[in-house]
């Protein structure tokens, strides 16, 4: 009989046995704690992702004590097997993302019976990713390609986004295809074919990207046929078309003229279609096909805020008006704030060209403020640009009569002048906005930034000639689970005669459900004798809100907003701005988020809450 000695010596000869031993022993040991719970996920080596980025890739996740006891939520469980198909995602993921060497270990594991829970590591070591060495381009049957595809290539390489030094990536392979085809289509070849071949050389971690383009014929557009037009005529819809028969085949002339069309507010529907169908064509003929908006619209709305009180609205709206696409728009409003709005618009979308359009806008309102109770009356001419798909620019003359009401006392402002004044502003306000956040009542990514002069005073006579400066820029992006939506707004107002007076409807003011909730409406800012908001001539206001779904159409939000308004022209201190906490509630609508925030400032000596009900997110 063998001595345990014996056996043991004879196992440390055979080191083979002993390890798959100890991965029995070891598998044995972990798929008996698949009751135990994940308390921790960590991980060591990831230089080029972060910890969130890797756990992204991975089914078991650690489960904070805060989400287990206040928020009950379920612990994830330990399971081996998740754990496996979890390494191997994450391999995957350093694959696809060109780190070809990738090694991942068995991860270090800390069980505590106790607990009942289970700690882990996992190690990664990264190594060297694949490179891009070279970047060639060869065509198939080239003869009989015309001259400009050569040309049309070398600029297309400057624009990939593999080139020579680049790390290699599934993605931006997979991108950079999209980008030759889409190229190619645009410019008189949508037949094109795109095929590629690699050839990697492991042992410098380097790849060879070889494109091989068969391009098809150089196309041209051939006959428009219209489909689904009553009202509007043929004639109408052919001058809005961007291409001719027999001018050289492009997808791009094809999206906007789709986008021109739609944007005159005549269809509920346009659909542009090439007709590739069949066999290859050097003459692509297109149909345009539309559905007619109805020629009279009306809507009827109302609701309830904190500070508007009850709201009313009566909309109705007529396309074409006076014939083309020529719209006339009138709405009736009523609220706390406005107690009566009337507005009256005549739009020509189609003003010389198809990119500016034409407002006539009179109006008659009456506008009742914490700070002050006007009555307004005037019209406005505007030219609206859409100088690219994202940026547009606004040239607006305003003139307008302003009565102020016996309750907004300015006498003791400008010497001689009495309650129930009336008084003329006139002059232009320019603008131009950039807005590719979407989508559009909830924007979750993109920016929105907009820059604007009022000038009153200069091109016609006026009362109290001033300039108005206005930048309100935001931004939007996900991360970590939230919606984080940010924004700056900055104004200053420069007067340009000796009293130095600013209407007051001109003036800023800060506090609000859109402004800085610690406050209500107009509170936050200088004052008068009798703790009235008088507004200011400069302001700050910011936000950062951190949005994140609730349930279903719940939806909730955390946020910072700061701001304050001061007298002075061009005057910003920053330790006088003033900072308020704030949570939200909100449920989606079809026309936006009804919400309801509540903030407090803090660092101040005012320490009550603010309720805000509205609708629409804050910005």
């Amino acid at each position: 009989m063998k001595s345990m000695f014996d056996i043991t010596c004879g196992v440390l000869q055979k080191p083979l046995l002993l390890i798959i031993v100890l991965m029995c022993f070891s598998w044995s040991i972990l798929h008996s704690q698949d009751e135990y719970r994940i308390s921790s996920l960590s991980f060591s080596g990831n230089e080029q992702f972060s910890e969130h980025a890797l756990r992204e890739q991975m089914n078991l996740r650690s489960t904070s004590f805060v989400k287990r006891n206040i928020l009950r939520k379920d612990p994830v469980m330990f399971s081996d097997q998740l754990l496996q198909g979890d390494l191997q995602r994450l391999l995957e993921f350093y694959q696809v993302e060109g780190f070809l060497k990738i090694r991942i270990p068995e991860p270090v594991i800390h069980i505590n019976h106790k607990e009942k829970s289970i700690d882990i590591l996992i190690q990664i070591d990264e190594g060297m990713p694949v490179t891009v060495r070279n970047v060639t381009t060869s065509f198939v049957n080239k003869d009989g390609y015309i001259s400009d595809i050569e040309e049309l290539i070398e600029n297309l390489k400057q624009n990939l986004i593999l080139s020579s030094g680049a790390r290699f990536r599934d993605d931006d392979l997979a991108r950079d295809r999209l980008n030759i085809l889409r190229v190619f289509a645009f410019n008189g070849y949508p037949y094109i074919d795109v095929n590629f071949k690699l050839r990697v050389l492991e042992k410098e971690s380097q790849v060879d990207i070889e494109w091989i383009l068969r391009p098809g014929p150089l196309s041209t557009f051939g006959e428009v046929t219209l489909l689904g037009n009553e009202r509007v005529s043929n004639e109408f819809i052919l001058r809005q078309v961007e291409f001719k028969k027999g001018q050289i085949f492009s997808q791009k002339i094809l999206d906007d003229t789709q986008r021109k069309l739609f944007s005159l507010g005549l269809f509920e529907v346009v659909v542009l279609k090439a007709q590739f169908e069949g066999k290859i064509r050097e003459t692509i003929p297109v149909i345009i096909t539309v559905k007619e908006a109805p020629q009279w619209t009306a809507k009827l709305g109302g609701g309830y805020g904190k500070e508007d009180q009850f709201r009313a609205f009566v909309q109705g709206r007529r396309i074409g008006f006076l014939g083309g696409a020529r719209r006339l728009e009138l709405m009736l409003k009523h609220s706390g704030l406005e107690p009566y709005n009337i507005d009256l618009k005549f739009i020509e979308p189609l003003f010389f060209s198809h990119r500016t359009a034409l407002t006539l806008n009179p109006f008659l309102k009456r506008e009742t403020e914490p700070g002050y109770t006007v009555a307004r009356s005037g019209a406005r001419i505007s030219l609206l640009y859409q100088i690219s798909l994202h940026l547009k620019g606004s040239f607006t003359f305003i003139r307008e009569n302003v009565s102020q009401d016996s309750s907004t006392n300015i006498s003791d402002q400008i010497p001689g002048i009495t309650d129930n004044d009336l008084y003329d502003k006139a002059g232009p306000l320019i603008a131009f906005t950039w807005d590719n956040s979407s989508p559009l009542f909830s924007p979750d990514r993109g920016f929105f930034i907009l820059v604007s002069s009022k000038i009153n005073g200069y091109l016609l006579n006026a009362d109290y000639p001033f300039v108005r400066y206005l930048l309100d820029a935001r931004h939007y992006r996900r991360q970590l689970g939230f919606i984080v939506a940010y924004r700056l707004k900055l104004g200053m107002i420069n007067s340009y005669e000796d009293q130095g007076f600013i209407p007051v409807e001109e003036r800023f003011y800060a506090g609000g459900s859109t402004s800085v909730r610690g406050w209500a409406r107009q509170e936050l800012g200088p004052k008068d004798l009798n703790e009235k908001p008088i507004g200011g001539n400069s302001l700050i206001e910011g936000s950062i809100e951190f949005r994140f779904p609730v349930w279903s159409r719940f939806s909730g939000v955390v946020f910072c907003d700061f701001g304050n308004v001061w007298v002075e022209t061009g005057y910003y201190p920053l330790n006088d701005l003033r900072y308020a906490l704030g949570v939200g509630f909100g449920i989606d609508t079809p026309i936006g988020p009804l919400r309801l925030d509540a903030g407090r400032p803090i660092w101040d000596i005012k320490k009550s809450w603010e309720i805000h009900l509205s609708i629409g997110q804050t910005f």
